[in-house]
């Protein structure tokens, strides 16, 4: 089904007003109540309730499907007893869509339609079946993946619409999903950086730069050659969210090698921006490593730090198609790992 215009409407009524419900007009609340349900074979949990809309639909928990996937389901569509009331055909809407947190507004991505029945009567409870091929989306429109980050969300919801009259309101139902692409994982491939201008030669080496965001960071730390007294050592995992031109970059875990934890904050300035976990390397005597400050000799640190923790999502290496025609705003995500070091005695 190619896009339409959403339908729109107020949502559906809660079932303590339909006590006044007598199948009338429906200005003060809702003739039909409508409910989705959906089949599904993976439900996660969802932190991403400021990106919903309506709020309202935030459920906790939500539906996941790969992008190639068919989604099935039913409306259930319930009229006020004794009546029958009409309606102009009932149709559903799977909508991607991108929510900015400043400013807040919403951008659809992409969506697709189908009608799942005719204009008609409706008396008790009725139930329409239907089914979303998500292949059915043409080129160069794409599903976007699902993400909760810090400065965007992108968000999938379904959406089934009873359609009444001119002259009163369509009535809703709305269901939100998480629509994920699953692709085997790269080979590892070692990786390393080195931090320069810190008063000695430093090397993060990571075991693989292609990370589980279920699994775990490994690697090692090497210090040499150490001209002068080094007071602090971190590896850190940034996430980067990159809108249009700026970059929004957060603290995803900090972990502290060596030294006394640096003055958190904002991170304007020389403040290091709070950390979502915070991590102290444990004592490591027993290996003949010193992780006393200051530190005047080389040495290896290892690392091995649990991911799982820290809810991650996949980076994404591109802009997702369509968002920069629905927002005029690229977008993507990236992690990457780095060992934090200032100037002079204070690396």
């Amino acid at each position: 089904p190619k896009p339409r215009p959403r339908a729109r409407g107020a949502a559906s009524a809660p079932p303590a007003m339909n006590v006044f419900n007598f199948g009338g007009p429906g200005w003060f609340n809702d003739v039909f109540q409508v409910r989705l349900e959906l089949d599904a074979d993976l439900e996660v949990e969802d932190d991403g309730d400021v990106y919903v809309i309506p709020w309202h639909a935030f459920r906790g928990r939500v539906n996941v499907y790969e992008v190639t996937d068919t989604i099935r389901g039913t409306v259930h569509v319930t009229a006020p007893e004794p009546h029958r009331v009409s309606h102009r055909g009932i149709r559903v809407q799977l909508e991607a869509y991108c929510t900015f947190v400043d400013p807040f507004v919403s951008n659809e991505l992409a969506a697709v339609e189908l009608d799942v029945a005719e204009p008609g009567l409706i008396s008790g409870t009725q139930s329409f079946p239907f089914t979303i091929d998500l292949r059915a989306l043409q080129p160069p429109n794409e599903w976007t993946e699902w993400y909760n980050g810090k400065a965007f969300g992108i968000r999938h919801m379904v959406t089934a619409t009873v359609m009444r009259p001119w002259w009163t309101f369509d009535c809703i139902g709305h269901e939100p999903v998480a629509l994920v692409r699953v692709q085997n994982p790269p080979q590892p491939q070692p990786d390393s950086l080195t931090v320069s201008d810190c008063g000695a030669r430093c090397v993060l080496t990571l075991q693989t730069r292609w990370l589980d965001v279920g699994g775990r960071v490994a690697g090692t730390l090497t210090l040499a050659g150490v001209t002068r007294p080094l007071v602090r050592a971190q590896v850190v995992l940034l996430v980067g969210e990159f809108v249009d031109e700026e970059v929004h970059e957060s603290v995803a875990f900090s972990y502290l090698v060596f030294g006394e934890r640096p003055p958190y904050g904002d991170g304007e300035g020389d403040e290091t921006p709070m950390a979502d976990v915070d991590l102290v390397a444990p004592d490591a005597e027993s290996l003949g490593v010193s992780r006393e400050a200051p530190l005047t000799e080389g040495g290896v640190f290892h690392f091995d730090i649990d991911l799982a923790p820290l809810s991650l999502h996949p980076s994404f290496t591109t802009s997702p198609a369509g968002l920069d025609a629905a927002t005029g705003a690229g977008a993507a995500a990236a992690a990457k790992a780095l060992a934090a070091a200032g100037q002079g005695a204070a690396a």
